[in-house]
């Protein structure tokens, strides 16, 4: 009996000791996130005060260590389309980026060879790959409020059932997603860019949009012109997206890297900028001032 005592003992300690492990451990980490992320900001900010590409880099830096990983996680044989379409997006993308959709502009302070240089410039893709970078946050989010009304009410067979909807395995989970991209897309260009806003401006200097009336017409000229390029791109963007979740719902490639190709379309869309900076230093370092 106290031989049996002694074991239930120590197996009692053992179990504290160990309960008491994980919890330092849980700390532990809890600390490291903490000083990681202030770190990053640090970082972040100085490299936007001092460096090149803003605060972007960081998260380009992480973008580049995911994509190593996925490469390195699955063979060749599984990788081979999911990369023919990563490529296929980011050269779509690339050519987005620099095409621009210039708007005349008249402007009354200007009377000289410059004036017809003057114009509002969109590009065709207005807000770049943003749609795709969130449309995964704001997919999650009604997945999470699902779940945790399902931690509430376990039996509730239409909670279950939207929560197996809100999926990307399937095909009512991607529609949503890919509608996400397209809400996302029209709604950002309108909040970022603020036609309404930049027709005021225009009015308030007395320039305006060369064969437009200044105010109301203006405005509205603008929020079409945006609404076309906005419904162009999100067009664009979700038939990529699409297809990538279709070959993924066919069976054609893993569950896992039906958003991996999304990857190439945000490394594109931030490199691009950063390329531009570089270029803009570049020229601006070439120039030789008069002695």
């Amino acid at each position: 009996i106290a031989a049996v005592s002694a074991i239930s003992r120590a197996e009692e300690l053992a179990f504290t000791s160990s309960h008491i492990h994980v919890r330092i451990l849980k700390i532990i980490a809890a600390s490291e996130m903490v000083t990681g992320a202030f770190v990053l900001y640090k970082m972040a900010n100085l490299n936007r005060d001092h460096g090149i590409g803003g605060q972007s880099v960081i998260v380009l830096v992480n973008i580049l260590d995911n994509l190593l990983s996925t490469i390195s996680s699955y063979p060749w044989q599984q990788l081979q389309k999911p990369v023919i379409l990563c490529l296929i997006m980011a050269v779509m993308i690339l050519i987005m980026e620099n095409i621009i959709i210039c708007i005349p502009i008249q402007r009354v302070s200007i009377h000289n060879m410059y004036a017809d240089k003057s114009y509002i410039a969109y590009k065709l893709d207005p807000i770049g790959i943003m749609p795709v970078m969130f449309a995964v946050p704001f997919f999650m989010i009604p997945r999470w409020i699902v779940n945790f009304l399902l931690l509430m009410d376990k039996d509730n067979q239409a909670l279950q059932l939207i929560y197996e909807k809100l999926d990307l395995t399937n095909i009512v989970g991607s529609g949503i997603y890919l509608g996400i991209i397209f809400t996302m897309n029209i709604l950002f260009s309108f909040i970022i860019l603020t036609p309404g806003e930049t027709a005021k401006l225009l009015q308030k200097t007395g320039d305006s949009i060369v064969g437009i009336y200044a105010g109301k017409k203006t405005k509205r000229y603008l929020r079409n012109k945006l609404l076309l390029l906005a419904f162009f791109s999100g067009v664009v963007l979700c038939l990529f997206m699409g297809f990538s979740l279709g070959l993924a719902l066919m069976g054609e490639m893993p569950p896992n890297l039906a958003l991996f190709p999304a990857t190439g379309m945000i490394l594109t869309g931030m490199l691009c900028p950063i390329c531009r900076e570089i270029k803009a230093y570049w020229k601006f370092d070439s120039y030789s001032f008069f002695c």
